[in-house]
């Protein structure tokens, strides 16, 4: 939870926008190698390892 507030910091300094108007958006990726993804995000970041806690996804979604 940590890691997400400080991408949502780090944006509203960067852009001069308040923190309040922050908000998350998640995009979830067919793609599990890291060398998938050569250079870091224009936006926001890429995370790998996190897990789904009660919950599943159907491999093969999201357009791939």
């Amino acid at each position: 939870m940590s890691f997400l507030t400080a991408i949502m910091q780090i944006t509203a300094r960067a852009t001069g926008l308040p923190l309040d108007d922050m908000c998350l958006r998640t995009e979830v990726s067919n793609n599990f190698l890291v060398e998938d993804f050569p250079e870091n995000a224009v936006k926001g970041a890429y995370i790998n390892g996190f897990t789904l806690e009660g919950a599943g996804w159907e491999a093969g979604r999201n357009g791939e």
